[in-house]
């Protein structure tokens, strides 16, 4: 039978753990005045961990109120600990890593915990991985960020977290490269200045896929300007080269697998790789 209730507002409940005689609550947080309170306004919304003293289940007591900048992705409980996964879009502000709130206490993640690896980003998003001890809800957690693209999949297994996406090679942007390089050498030094200015802009200020989209409608233009012969060759050409480009990459689809390992809430970031194919769930 019910013998207490807890009624929240302006949060989405996701799912609970219990652990001993501590429950854990968690979801989104969509509270305009704690916004205006704190004055911190969250882009990629917010999220909040509960956590609650039931040594007298008809009273639970609130004893850790954690809130973390991001949007629920997915939650995983291994031994005491609790492993609460967060997703976020990085900001051009000046402490760009992802925001924890203690109650109404403010710190960022430190920047030495936000990982990134060699590879081509699109369009970045931060996944935070926080470990809180549910048998000791006054320690401290440790929390680990990576960037990734948009992740999809979650699968723990025992002493590892793994994070996934699909990364897709767009033909149409093979195509575009390949006709780049052959018209590079008729255009001016003047086109040439402006295509280098574009290529240094700040990611902020001109994304990857702006600055391709920049870049090819200067090649295009000489492009349309050539004799309808010439374009023909030039289509051929280009053809063939895309032909041998698609042999050679053998897939257009790929799975992105980043591995976290975690340890008695001691969170590492392990490696990463990428499979041919989709997954399909978890």
């Amino acid at each position: 039978h019910v013998v207490a209730t807890l009624k929240y507002q302006d949060s989405d409940l996701q799912s609970l753990f219990i652990k001993g005689k501590y429950l854990a609550v968690f979801g989104n947080y969509y509270n305009a005045g704690f916004f205006q309170e704190t004055g911190f306004r969250p882009i990629s919304g917010l999220t909040f961990f509960n956590i609650y003293d039931l040594s007298d289940p008809s009273t639970p007591k609130l004893v850790k109120e954690y809130k973390f900048e991001g949007n629920y992705f997915n939650a995983r409980m291994k031994g005491d600990f609790a492993y609460f996964v967060v997703r976020s879009t990085p900001e051009v502000r000046p402490l760009p890593m992802p925001i924890i709130f203690e109650g109404t206490v403010r710190r960022s993640i430190p920047i030495g915990d936000v990982y990134f690896y060699d590879v081509p980003y699109r369009n970045p998003q931060f996944v935070t991985v926080h470990a809180i001890d549910l048998a000791d809800p006054d320690g401290l957690i440790s929390s680990k960020t990576i960037a990734v693209e948009y992740s999809q999949n979650l699968y723990m297994s025992e002493n590892n977290i793994y994070i996934t996406y699909t990364e897709w090679i767009q033909e149409w942007e093979l195509r575009q490269e390949i006709a780049n390089s052959l018209l590079s050498d008729r255009i001016s030094d003047t086109d040439k200045a402006i295509i280098e200015k574009i290529k240094s802009a700040d990611n902020d200020i001109l994304s990857q896929y702006e600055k391709q989209q920049k870049i090819s409608n200067i090649y295009n233009s000489y492009f349309s300007l050539l004799p309808q012969k010439e374009q023909d060759e030039l289509n051929d050409r280009i053809e063939e080269l895309l032909e041998a480009k698609m042999k050679e990459l053998g897939y257009l689809e790929y799975t992105v697998i980043n591995k976290i390992a975690v340890d008695n809430g001691e969170i590492s970031v392990e490696e990463n790789g990428k499979v041919p194919g989709q997954i399909i769930n978890q």
